[in-house]
């Protein structure tokens, strides 16, 4: 998805949606009308995360989800990265790191074992950098 063919003031928006819900500073009793497959649970092997995109059209005030594809359930530290046509996704309470074709497939998955979560994975070819 390129925000090319769009109108001046459109433009895609792309976030990681972790589908997780946690509210531990309010002390009333206040309970939010949450969705169904919005999860309260840190880990899960059931659930998913989501990649969204939103059409954001400012001129006339409106967004919309034009696309989305799952991903493994990471509550919280995760991150989405477009590099050049991919997707590079951390799925840090997952422990695992993935990269998506254009339509959103799986094209490989690292899972790591540690004691802590990757807060954010980054891919680069680091052309120009420190290398020639």
């Amino acid at each position: 998805m390129t925000s090319d063919e769009l109108e001046d003031g459109q433009y895609y928006l792309m976030m990681y949606n972790n589908n997780y819900y946690a509210n531990s500073t309010r002390t009333d009793d206040y309970e939010p009308q949450l969705d169904a497959q919005v999860s309260q649970a840190l880990t899960d092997e059931e659930e998913e995360s989501y990649v969204y995109f939103y059409l954001v059209d400012e001129n006339a005030g409106t967004y919309a989800l034009e696309w989305s594809f799952d991903v493994p359930y990471s509550s919280i530290v995760s991150s989405v990265q477009l590099l050049e046509d991919n997707y590079v996704v951390n799925c840090g309470v997952a422990k695992t790191f993935c990269e998506y074709d254009p339509s959103g497939e799986l094209i490989r998955s690292f899972v790591y074992d540690s004691s802590f979560q990757g807060y954010r994975v980054m891919k680069n070819d680091f052309s120009g950098f420190w290398f020639k």
